[in-house]
């Protein structure tokens, strides 16, 4: 069966909160849940805000199966496209997250989101990242991984990035996913030391050139 994947410019609200299903679903329903105080219920609203905060200043592409609908998604910010860049951005549920935080996790929330501007500065080169297409998020639900569907969504902009030959790169912390990449044919730099909720993590980036 061939695999549909589609960049939804407009999403309704029921795309959305499908999109978000989704992430939640590949996750274990566990998306930083030590930075969220371990507070369960605010996992899938903060995920919520980050599809909508893709959907004002990135790229929200997603995975469909006939029969089924969404069952994979991607959120990507391309070159001069950053997440949470201004208030419309963060109004769409991330303060709305961060407002509810004890003061630990919203100092450690500062913190992370410090490290993910200066880590990539410096493992990247200085403006590399926001020149890049950046994928800030994905997931595939656990029923559909190893089917083609994740590799499908990062060629989907693999492809796009080639036209303007921008890189394409992320970032993940611990070492999981660092084969996965490498056999996907990314450059692996890092890993740099960073502190969690639960100790401290390697933060490695990855970066796929695409130009000539």
């Amino acid at each position: 069966m061939s695999i549909s994947v589609r960049q939804l410019t407009q999403p309704t609200d029921d795309e959305t909160r499908d999109a978000t299903r989704v992430l939640h679903e590949a996750f274990e329903r566990k998306y930083f849940l030590p930075a969220l105080g371990g507070d369960q219920s605010l996992v899938e609203p903060f995920l919520l805000a980050h599809v909508k905060a893709t959907v004002i200043g990135g790229q929200l592409y997603v995975a469909e199966l006939p029969g089924t609908g969404i069952v994979g998604v991607a959120l990507w910010f391309g070159p001069g496209q950053k997440f949470l860049s201004g208030n419309e951005q963060r109004d769409a549920g991330w303060n709305q997250t961060m407002n509810v935080l004890d003061t630990a996790c919203q100092n450690w929330w500062d913190n992370f989101l410090s490290l993910a501007d200066t880590v990539p500065e410096r493992l990247y080169g200085p403006g590399q990242q926001q020149a890049s297409y950046h994928l800030q998020t994905f997931g595939v639900l656990p029923q559909h991984q190893k089917k083609g569907y994740g590799t499908a969504l990062m060629s989907a902009v693999e492809e796009k990035a080639k036209l303007t030959s921008s890189d394409v790169v992320l970032e993940t912390m611990g070492e999981a996913a660092v084969p996965i990449y490498k056999k996907l044919g990314f450059e692996v730099l890092g890993p740099e030391v960073i502190k969690t909720p639960r100790g401290e993590a390697n933060a490695y980036c990855f970066r796929k050139r695409t130009g000539k």
